[in-house]
């Protein structure tokens, strides 16, 4: 597992995580082997093999002017309403990133 872990992503393999979460080894040691292990116990494997939380690492993607000014032009803007800051700001970091790399239009 710690093979797997270290050497693939969880898209590698076929998962539906981006990242390796508890939740994604848990169901890595699921999948694999037939035990199903709770997030916990999977986080302490994690522990024990040295690996330690951590938040992604940022990508600049909200920083292209081309992304931005792209974004800026759409004409539908569905979370105009939000009035939460940070949710507002996640949402448009997610959208220029989604625009960025082409997967919407």
């Amino acid at each position: 597992m710690q093979r797997l872990i270290q050497d693939r992503t969880p898209e590698q393999l076929k998962m539906n995580y981006a990242l390796w979460t508890r939740q994604a080894v848990s169901d890595l040691i699921e999948v694999r082997t037939g035990i199903r292990l709770q997030v916990r116990t999977a986080g302490k494997y994690l522990k024990r093999w040295g690996y330690t939380p951590r938040n992604p690492l940022k990508k600049a993607c909200e920083e292209s002017p081309v992304a931005v000014g792209k974004w800026l032009r759409r004409p539908v803007r569905p979370y105009t309403t939000c009035k939460n800051p940070v949710l507002l700001r996640t949402l448009k970091r997610v959208l220029c990133c989604a625009i960025l790399h082409g997967r919407i239009n």
